[in-house]
């Protein structure tokens, strides 16, 4: 079994979709980098939301260093995140 976790978000008013792809690439090759069990981190978007989609290896999925995250979230409208995680089936 795995994890599917998938987050649903909008940028903060004023932050450009190229400053926040930057920050994201940073985070994405930190988490390849740091983060065990990670499989495939996708990041997508349509005309108002941004989607990441995160595949981990297994459920006990590590969560990124705080200092790290925090960095991405600062472009992120916290009011408009919503994220969940699925087990796959087989």
């Amino acid at each position: 079994m795995s994890i599917i976790q998938i987050e649903v978000f909008e940028l903060i008013e004023g932050v450009s979709d190229e400053s926040f792809i930057a920050s994201d690439e940073i985070f994405e090759q930190w988490c390849y980098a740091n983060c065990p069990g990670i499989i495939r981190r996708t990041t997508a978007r349509d005309d108002h939301s941004w989607l990441v989609l995160t595949l981990w290896a297994h459920p006990q999925r590590h969560e990124a260093e705080k200092s790290e995250r925090t960095e991405w979230l600062k472009a992120v409208n916290a009011s408009t995140w919503r994220s969940s995680s699925f087990t796959t089936l087989s």
